[in-house]
């Protein structure tokens, strides 16, 4: 399966990013080109981020998947037209450094609607020199209460700058 990934903008930089991505990835290399990657507890690659040459840099890459019929398909999180093969298989996704404020990973072991991860945990984990994460389902679990408190944190400090 060698077919480019989606991107957010169709500009000569993402075709380019995105040509990339299918080309190391159709010859194997992808580790060569690899700076950290997250995968579930069966090894899927939820998220990847390589290392191009530039212009392009660095290149975030959500993972694609397949979900069974288990998932509702009136789900919002259920893939549109554009993110989607079909109604059940989620495109890779691809995005630039400057676009990324965090990434939804996926494979077909999870629901749809996993937690985004923080481009700053990504960051933070870069730094501190891994190269591979698990994401284990209680760590999902952790993201998703942690993003939960943000939102209702952020409404509260809404509602009461709000007179």
């Amino acid at each position: 399966m060698n077919e480019r990934p989606a991107t957010h903008a169709d500009s000569p930089l993402h075709r380019e990013a995105a040509a990339g991505y299918a080309r190391v990835r159709a010859a194997k290399v992808l580790k060569d080109y690899r700076v950290i990657v997250y995968r579930c507890e069966r090894r899927c690659a939820m998220i990847d981020v390589l290392a191009f040459p530039a212009p392009i840099g660095r290149v975030f890459v959500e993972g694609a998947a397949s979900y069974s019929n288990e998932f509702n398909p009136s789900d919002p999180a259920t893939p549109s037209q554009n993110n989607s093969t079909d109604a059940r298989h989620w495109r890779r996704h691809l995005l630039l450094d400057d676009e990324v404020l965090g990434l939804s990973p996926r494979c077909g072991h999870h629901p749809p609607n996993l937690p985004t991860v923080p481009k700053s945990r990504i960051e933070q984990d870069i730094a501190e020199g891994l190269r591979e994460v698990i994401l284990t389902k209680d760590d999902l679990r952790r993201m998703a209460d942690e993003s939960l408190a943000a939102r209702r944190n952020a409404k509260r400090r809404q509602s009461s700058d709000t007179p």
